[in-house]
């Protein structure tokens, strides 16, 4: 029994860690079709929000704003590297595009390998 809550609890914080919608409604309709659900039993409520403010707090999202020369632009555009990505100035040579994530090594080097057509204006752990 007690390997059996474990599992789930590793489920529910890697669904919680890993989705873009948090709301409970979606959680608990994964829930729902999860092999662990063994009793067909809806997520109770009280897990959802002892877990997601733990989840939440751990995440700290940052709010990192990146410069983007001219040439690069419609690449960026395109690319929509993360889907918080907003472009929020548009200039002649450049724009400005806003993230709000929790950068990740590979999102780091990313950023780190095309320097030379990007600028970071505002960065905590980069």
């Amino acid at each position: 029994m007690a390997k059996n809550l474990f599992n789930r609890y590793i489920w529910l914080l890697d669904t919680i860690d890993s989705r873009k919608s948090l709301s409970f409604e979606n959680i608990n309709s994964l829930w729902r079709e999860s092999p662990l659900n063994d009793d067909g039993k809806d997520l109770p409520i009280m897990t959802f929000h002892n877990h997601i403010a733990i989840i939440q707090e751990d995440i700290k999202l940052e709010t990192l704003l990146i410069k983007v020369c001219k040439e690069q632009v419609n690449h960026i555009r395109s690319l929509q590297m993360h889907h918080s990505q907003k472009e929020i100035e548009t200039k002649d040579d450049y724009s400005i595009f806003q993230f709000k994530i929790k950068p990740t090594y590979d999102f780091k080097q990313a950023v780190f390998l095309t320097l030379t057509l990007i600028f970071l204006l505002t960065y905590n752990s980069l």
